[in-house]
């Protein structure tokens, strides 16, 4: 889904970006595919940084603590997960079998079919309202 998003804000960026520059008379070469990029990650901040997926996914367990889950928000729970790192972090969650944690067992993606990269920007959020 956040694929399907980002696809769609990059072409509704895109095509404004021509409009603007071409109504102009302005002819842009290499310089439209940074800023096409630039604009599409501001103007898709859900699927830039993982909050979308996490509470379609992730939220059921790490907001309620369900299964051993720290809770996101709880600063005492993620500190010690933190300074482990965050390649430790993605390891975590992306273990194919699972992650078998201290006070409980993570499935593997949290039990998503979701992409490396949307699991990593997952974490990244879930870090970040954590501390």
């Amino acid at each position: 889904m956040s694929l399907v998003l980002a696809i769609i804000c990059f072409i509704q960026v895109k095509s404004s970006f021509f409009r603007i520059f071409f109504q102009r008379g302005v002819y842009v070469k290499r310089a439209d595919i940074l800023l096409t990029a630039v604009l599409t990650v501001l103007s898709c901040p859900s699927w830039a940084d993982g909050g979308s997926d996490y509470k379609t996914v992730c939220f059921a367990c790490h907001n309620t603590g369900v299964a051993g889950a720290p809770k996101v928000g709880d600063i005492n729970a993620w500190e010690p997960r933190i300074k482990q790192g965050m390649d430790t972090l993605y390891a975590n969650a992306l273990n194919p079998a699972g992650f078998q944690g201290k006070s409980g067992f993570m499935p593997p993606r949290g039990g998503s079919s979701l992409s490396d990269d949307a699991i990593k920007a997952i974490v990244d959020y879930m870090v970040v309202e954590s501390q």
